[in-house]
């Protein structure tokens, strides 16, 4: 009988840089994770999550309506405390010093009996000076039971640096989420494939560390028993994501590319499949680029 090598392209690694700050997350009110798209901001948060079994609010940004933002915002607050929730939301979003005042004094009226995190993904869409200033002054007094969490690709303007200062904010860049060559050998391992330290070099060299090119090397080598790639990082997600895809999911993907961000019930609409949800999962479980 022949033998079939088995892989697990869905494993996950964590470099020890990540998990450090990874642990350090409940000893700071405030977590900062910046980084380009595909880099697994996202997945260091939810392995966070699972690692500590916090309870958790995420609010997922899709647009720059600080408008939208607030009503989000005060909605999980609601989960929390409703009376505080509504007061909040008939505030607004603070715009001048007495209401912003009045925004902490609420927040840090809440009973937090067991330590919860916030987590405002895709924080870069709103950019917004009023959001700025409410997080820089409420990580300055807020309960220490509770975690922002931000992530986001570009680099909030909530003053980073004097926040680090005062040992208030854990900052985690895109250093912290890139591999170095051990990262890639040991997470190859771990997916069951062993590499020479040659071709690792190689796999260094073509990827710069990013994960994403990282996975999409492992995928073209399981594929084709090689490193050696010609096409550019996104004819590889066509020929390695893309192209061995069911025709039920090409044409969902293809009906969603030319949005940035979406909701369940935007899906819902531009397909007219009301049980769209079912076909998201089954998508994301057959391929770990996939993510929603």
């Amino acid at each position: 009988m022949e033998y079939i090598k088995q892989y697990n392209t869905n494993e996950v690694y964590v470099n020890e840089k990540l998990t450090e700050k990874i642990d350090k997350i409940n000893s700071h009110p405030l977590t900062v994770v910046e980084a380009p798209m595909g880099y697994g901001k996202t997945t260091a948060i939810k392995i966070y999550l699972n690692k500590f079994h916090t309870n958790y609010y995420w609010q997922n940004i899709y647009t720059d309506s600080d408008i939208a933002f607030w009503q989000g915002f005060c909605r999980i607050i609601s989960k929390i405390d409703s009376n505080v929730g509504s007061r909040l939301e008939n505030i607004g979003l603070p715009k001048d010093s007495i209401k912003l005042e009045e925004c902490i004094e609420l927040i840090n009226s809440i009973y937090i009996k067991d330590e919860i995190a916030i987590i405002l993904d895709d924080y870069h869409l709103i950019n917004n000076k009023n959001l700025d200033e409410l997080i820089y002054n409420l990580v300055k007094s807020m309960d220490n039971k509770i975690h922002l969490i931000i992530i986001t690709r570009n680099k909030p303007d909530i003053e980073i640096e004097e926040l680090q200062l005062k040992k208030l904010v854990n900052y985690i860049t895109k250093n912290c989420l890139e591999f170095e060559k051990d990262d890639i050998k040991k997470y190859y391992k771990l997916c069951g494939i062993n590499l020479n330290t040659l071709n690792i070099d190689d796999v260094y060299k073509k990827s710069e560390g990013w994960i994403s090119a990282i996975y999409l090397i492992m995928l073209n080598y399981i594929e084709y028993n090689t490193i050696e790639i010609s096409e550019d990082i996104y004819e590889l997600v066509e020929k390695l994501v893309y192209d061995p895809f069911e025709d039920k999911f090409k044409d969902f993907l293809l009906r969603l590319c030319v949005f940035d961000q979406f909701t369940l019930e935007q899906v819902k609409f531009v397909t007219g499949d009301e049980n769209v949800d079912l076909l998201i999962k089954e998508l994301t479980q057959v391929n770990a680029f996939v993510k929603y």
